[in-house]
């Protein structure tokens, strides 16, 4: 994902989260130019995530989560402290994966620095977890490059690889939408980040259509740009 609008919290105090965010200090600034910085969709993700937990633990009881696209390692190491708050004591194997070499390195810091447990793993949209994990994902989370862009900034290893997403910013989700079809777990939800140009209810309707599953808006949020937290389930026989 990429936040148009770097400094839109400071017309939205909605935009920048005032609870607990993973400690990302062992950072340096330069690091930011090759790895994507957490920025209002991360936040957003966080609150997503937040607001259904119950349902996570109590529900969907994950022994699996994959997040795609992890840069920084924010989100999941977000999640694995979640599993252990307010009496939660959840355990599940947390995987991570980015096609950027820097960011599945400063993934592994993170959650190293926040003493989360979890693997960090280079590879393109998680197909290298295929076969293996075939059904198997409880958690599925992509933040995925959304921006609308040229071909030119297409297929990309850098922090490009954190924005670019191609005609109207949907290439790289479209590639993925099946893939996570094959992942996610019988009882496993999906959370996927869009912007208003991703056209996210269209979204909706073709993935009940083309690949049976099930959605809605979690929860959305405009700042800078109009963000989306979609949460994707297998549609029931």
């Amino acid at each position: 994902g990429f936040c148009l609008n770097r400094f839109c919290c400071l017309l939205c105090p909605l935009g920048r989260r005032k609870k607990y965010t993973p400690d990302l200090s062992h950072f340096a600034y330069s690091e930011w130019q090759q790895v994507y910085e957490p920025s209002d969709d991360s936040f957003l993700l966080m609150d997503g995530l937040e607001m259904d937990i119950e349902r996570i633990v109590n529900v969907v009881k994950p022994t699996v989560t994959l997040e795609v696209g992890s840069g920084s390692g924010v989100i999941t190491t977000f999640l694995g402290w979640l599993f252990n708050q307010e009496g939660r004591d959840h355990k599940a194997t947390m995987l991570t994966c980015d096609i950027n070499p820097c960011a599945a390195e400063a993934t592994a810091r993170t959650l190293k620095q926040n003493k989360i447990p979890g693997e960090a793993v280079l590879t393109s949209l998680g197909t290298n977890f295929l076969p293996r994990l075939k059904n198997a994902v409880d958690v599925l989370i992509f933040n995925p490059p959304y921006v609308p862009t040229e071909e030119d900034e297409m297929n990309k290893t850098d922090i490009y690889a954190s924005w670019a997403g191609g005609v109207d910013g949907m290439e790289v989700v479209n590639q993925f939408l099946p893939i996570a079809k094959e992942l996610l777990s019988n009882r496993g939800v999906f959370y996927l980040v869009l912007i208003s140009q991703n056209k996210p209810h269209e979204v909706l309707e073709r993935i009940k259509e083309n690949l049976n599953l099930d959605g809605e808006v979690l929860v959305e949020r405009r700042c800078g740009e109009h963000l989306y937290i979609l949460r994707i389930w297998h549609a029931t026989p």
